[in-house]
């Protein structure tokens, strides 16, 4: 998704604010199991200035409890000397619910940047995908306990009989 941050908000795309500085930031989608932390990267680009300043993000909806951010803000990126286009990332953490249900759950984010002497707004989305998994992994170390204690027990009845 583009924001390109000028002068107010483009429909649809959430971005306000002056100063003309183009302003790049995607949706981030990824699927996690419920009680799974999960470490994640909000990227962005911008271009026309050497640098931005990140002064805040804001996550909202049912889900944003489970969103922090591992970065401290303000955060300042800076591109370098003859870069057309600057890269920078804000990491954070997700911790799903353990009790969460499967299904797709979307927490609406906001950015506040810093560039050229303006202050703009841009939002973006954070969409996670809660599964259940039942693959066999996940049932290895119940199968592992179950194997120990039939032959727990079949030590003990062996032992008790022998006598």
């Amino acid at each position: 998704m583009d924001w390109a941050l000028s002068g107010g908000s483009r429909s649809g795309e959430g971005g306000t604010g002056g100063g003309g500085v183009p302003f790049t930031a995607g949706t981030l989608v990824f699927k996690a199991n419920p009680g799974m932390t999960v470490n994640a990267v909000l990227n962005f680009t911008w271009m026309d200035t050497n640098q931005i300043t990140i002064t805040n993000i804001r996550f909202n909806g049912a889900a944003a409890d489970w969103v922090a951010l591992a970065d401290t803000l303000p955060k300042t990126v800076i591109k370098g000397v003859g870069v057309t286009e600057g890269y920078g990332e804000v990491e954070i953490h997700v911790l799903v619910s353990s009790d969460a249900q499967s299904g797709e759950y979307t927490v609406p984010t906001q950015i506040d940047v810093d560039a050229v002497g303006s202050h703009m707004t841009t939002s973006r989305w954070i969409i996670i995908a809660v599964t259940k998994s039942t693959s066999f992994n996940n049932m290895v170390p119940d199968l592992i306990t179950f194997i120990l204690t039939v032959l727990f027990l079949a030590l003990v009845i062996y032992a008790y009989l022998k006598k």
